[in-house]
């Protein structure tokens, strides 16, 4: 789709001085707000924080009191319609104006509205999500609701997504379902992505950059990795009476029992945190990365008051190529190797997914290339010494799946399916003729 009106800057969100105020409460106050364009920009703040206020405010569906907002160059209160033909909007809460509508007509009736409807992607969508075609809006669960806003927003592949709480209301095994769709759909088109969530460890091997809401006032704002470069723990040997210098940011004190041993978060670069605490007498025993989630760095950016609020914020910068260390990864519960040490698979365990990665043979990393849906959770799957072949075993069932491994892209092809006569729960191979 072509960007409208896109700035030289290059930034796909940008707001100045942003306010809105609900009577005497004030739900955004003078947020300034920029998204690189290519991003996955995760906005965080606890319920009330204005999330939501801003989103509407980006659709044009509120109008702020102070301030301006632009889309692609496009000012948000001038040319809404312009504005919301290059979004994907999965909004916090739904009042679904066609609740007699059944979803199949539902989607037709969007579709018509966008000249670049995807309806062979559209239909892809709705089976992977479990949309039920046939059913009607008004009788839809939370859940249901959240996957076929899901697909209205993915189908016709918009240059931006606002995507409110896009996994509110799903059970875990679709919610792991929803977020693979998302990073295909983020490997397969070029696309700005907005995203407010709770589950900001669900999004880590995605986002690039992170913005803190609270109480209305945009507290933080900056590159994924800077923030966790930052933002560290900080073991110390310290002198008795010892109190951290009052120029640092620090959060977190902990002391050992005797009071020589601390362990505080401080808020600035490794080396220039290191020297201050030094000069006071500290020696520095171990300096540990957070992880980005609520009980990590974000919790402590929420328990600072003085960070930067724009850092390093790189416009038109391209998204490299997602790699991951699944060892890691939430997604990873059980992994297999090819033979060739081409390929790396890792099965999903609440989700019937089995995810195919690409391994770097000069450093070892590995990047996602693909998913493919197993019919029931894999138990355990095994990979045949010539790296021909993949066999899985599924959770409570009685058929074993074989599929083929294509030898250039690593992805799994469907061959067959063969009963066992019981429960199958683990999977041998020695070799296929």
């Amino acid at each position: 789709m072509t960007r409208i009106g896109e700035p030289a800057e290059a930034f796909a969100v940008t707001t100045r001085g942003l306010s809105k105020r609900y009577g005497r409460e004030s739900a955004l106050d003078q947020v300034d707000l920029r998204v690189p364009d290519g991003a996955v920009y995760v906005l965080v703040g606890v319920n009330g924080a204005g999330k939501s206020t801003l989103f509407k405010v980006l659709m044009n569906l509120e109008r702020p009191d102070a301030g301006t907002a632009e889309v692609f160059g496009l000012d948000t209160g001038r040319d809404g319609p312009g504005v919301r033909a290059q979004v994907g909007y999965v909004p916090e809460r739904q009042d679904a104006p066609y609740r007699s509508m059944t979803c199949a007509r539902l989607l037709q009736h969007a579709a018509a509205f966008y000249p670049e409807w995807d309806h062979a992607y559209a239909d892809h969508l709705t089976r992977a999500l479990g949309v039920r075609p046939q059913a009607r809006i008004g009788g839809l669960s939370k859940g249901q609701t959240r996957r076929l806003q899901l697909v209205l927003a993915l189908a016709y592949r918009p240059p931006l997504l606002l995507l409110d709480e896009p996994t509110d209301g799903l059970d875990p095994v679709v919610r792991r379902r929803a977020l693979t769709l998302l990073a295909e759909h983020l490997a397969d088109a070029p696309t700005t992505v907005v995203i407010s969530t709770h589950h900001i460890d669900e999004l880590e091997s995605l986002a690039d950059h992170v913005g803190v809401l609270r109480d209305g006032h945009l507290v933080a704002q900056m590159a994924r990795e800077e923030l966790q470069r930052t933002v560290r723990s900080y073991q110390l040997e310290v002198p008795a009476a010892w109190e951290p210098p009052s120029e640092l940011q620090t959060s977190g004190l902990r002391r050992s029992s005797a009071g020589r041993v601390v362990e505080c978060t401080v808020v600035g670069e490794e080396r220039d945190v290191t020297r201050r605490l030094d000069d006071t007498g500290a020696r520095v025993r171990q300096v540990s990365t957070l992880a980005l989630d609520q009980n990590g760095v974000l919790k402590e950016i929420d328990s600072t008051s003085a960070l930067p609020k724009d850092s390093k914020l790189q416009p038109g910068m391209p998204r490299p190529q997602q790699e991951r260390d699944v060892s890691n990864d939430i997604w990873a519960s059980d992994l297999h190797i090819t033979p060739n040490g081409r390929f790396l698979y890792a099965a999903e365990r609440t989700s019937s997914t089995i995810n195919t990665f690409v391994v770097n043979a000069a450093n070892g990393t590995v990047s996602y290339t693909s998913s493919t849906p197993t019919e029931r959770q894999p138990r355990g799957f095994r990979i045949d010494p010539t790296g021909r072949f993949m066999v899985v075993s599924g959770e409570k069932s009685e058929m074993l799946a074989t599929y083929a491994i294509d030898p250039s892209s690593g992805a799994l092809r469907p061959v067959g399916r063969f009963p066992t006569g019981r429960g199958s729960n683990w999977v041998e191979i020695v070799a296929f003729e």
